[in-house]
């Protein structure tokens, strides 16, 4: 219930409406699982635009420089890494229209909750059947995908760079297209 409050208090502060904002997961705690931040600037931008969802960065306290400079470069966007606890977290993935995450803890909420979501795969075995209709997986299952904590492409992570904002886009679309399920 606390959290709950918390996460609602948050919405207030920034005029996020419920389904009306996307959450955007984009840290974890090794770099090879991270989609790179210019893709993310250029997603949040064109969720924003396209389909007027407001995005909402979240993620630790390590991840404030690198949401602030996402949320910077997008007019509007909530850059809330840092400042929410887990559950907190969890109550925002609830009430959000959109997550986009990368493998981390946060983006399999969005499956918990059933909240229309697309996970960004590279380096990591996914799971590619979110059991759900509004859930979707993008994993391009490269040769040396997946490398786990052995990458062996010297830090040019291919098998994220190659993930378009496009390419998400259009699973996005996917996923909001979905009647919600009952």
């Amino acid at each position: 219930a606390a959290a709950e409050a918390n996460a609602q208090t948050l919405m207030a502060e920034h005029g996020l409406a419920r389904g009306r904002f996307a959450v955007f997961a984009p840290f974890t705690t090794r770099a090879q699982k991270h989609w790179f931040e210019d893709a993310w600037r250029i997603l949040a931008s064109r969720v924003r635009d396209e389909l007027g969802l407001t995005p909402v960065i979240l993620g630790g306290p390590a991840d404030r420089a690198a949401a602030e400079r996402i949320a910077t470069a997008t007019p509007g966007a909530v850059q809330l890494a840092g400042i929410t606890r887990l559950p907190e977290a969890a109550a925002l993935i609830r009430h959000a229209g959109l997550l986009v995450g990368v493998d981390t803890g946060l983006t399999h909420m969005g499956a918990a909750f059933n909240t229309p979501m697309v996970a960004l795969f590279g380096s990591t075995r996914p799971y590619l059947d979110t059991c759900r209709a509004n859930g979707k997986v993008i994993w391009l299952g490269l040769e040396c995908s997946p490398c786990r904590r052995r990458p062996t492409c010297k830090g040019a992570y291919t098998c994220l760079r190659a993930i378009t904002p496009e390419r998400v886009m259009t699973e996005i679309r996917g996923v909001l297209a979905v009647e919600p399920a009952a």
